[in-house]
């Protein structure tokens, strides 16, 4: 399965990360710089690929956040970015 799949299919929780990267990014090991995470199920993964790459991650969840602030802000729905933000995970 794909590793967004995944992590819908583990509501989030890393317990597949470890296995997953053995068998698709191991190869990688000790050849990348940092990692951009492009998908915002990926965020959930942060600490996880961190911990076992060595490397610095990058996530894009707080660009997404600002960008659906400022389109509810254009649509007429009023949300500050200094309210409290949650997000939700189906």
């Amino acid at each position: 399965a794909f590793l967004a799949e995944k992590v819908e299919y583990y509501n989030g929780c890393d317990v597949f990360f470890d296995a997953y990267y053995k068998e698709h990014l191991a190869e990688y090991e000790g050849k990348i710089d940092c990692v951009a995470l492009g998908c915002t199920h990926y965020y959930f993964l942060s600490e996880a690929i961190g911990k076992r790459t060595g490397v610095p991650v990058f996530d894009y969840l707080d660009e997404t956040e600002k960008e659906v602030s400022l389109t509810l802000m254009r649509v007429g729905r009023n949300h500050s970015r200094k309210e409290n933000t949650q997000y939700y995970v189906k």
